[in-house]
């Protein structure tokens, strides 16, 4: 039987040492507070427990993480960061877990049922285009633009258990 709820993942409604494993999929990008998120993750784990997180990551290099930022931003403003690999790791270690494992992928991005997806609205399409256009070469190298807008980005598995498990 599964349960569910509603609530937000920087205070989750569960008692410590509740679950074995918590994953999260194409989420983790929208929270107000990834830190304290994992450490509510990691709180609810149970000793030698899991936590995957799935998402979008940045990156490394400053420009296409700022560029990434901005393109996802504009698409929708619920988006809060997709952090670094680099950053992912700190975090994992600050909330009390091991440190992850990172499995990196690209993940194509058709861009026209990208932006219906969320439901885009018009305004944010038109500064959309106009950003996606005027990116440095070097940009849109890095995310493979292509001439309708379709982009490759990075994504990643990333996972460890609770800390000398």
């Amino acid at each position: 039987m599964i349960d569910t709820c509603v609530g937000v993942a920087e205070v989750l409604p569960f008692e410590t040492n509740t679950f074995d494993l918590v994953v999260t999929r194409y989420s983790a990008h929208h929270w107000a507070s990834v830190p304290r998120a994992l450490a509510e993750c990691a709180r609810v784990i149970v000793p030698g427990g899991r936590m995957v997180v799935i998402d979008v990551i940045a990156p490394e290099t400053p420009l296409f993480d700022t560029s990434l930022q901005v393109i996802e931003f504009l698409r929708d403003a619920s988006h809060v960061r997709n952090y670094r690999a680099s950053e992912w790791t700190n975090m994992y270690r600050a909330a009390g877990l091991d440190e992850p494992t990172i499995a990196a992928s690209k993940l194509s991005i058709a861009y026209e049922s990208w932006i219906a997806r969320i439901g885009t609205s018009s305004d944010r399409i038109a500064a959309l285009e106009s950003v996606l256009s005027e990116l440095p070469s070097e940009v849109h190298e890095y995310f493979q633009i292509s001439p309708d807008r379709s982009f490759v980005i990075d994504s990643a598995w990333i996972e460890a258990s609770t800390i000398g498990v």
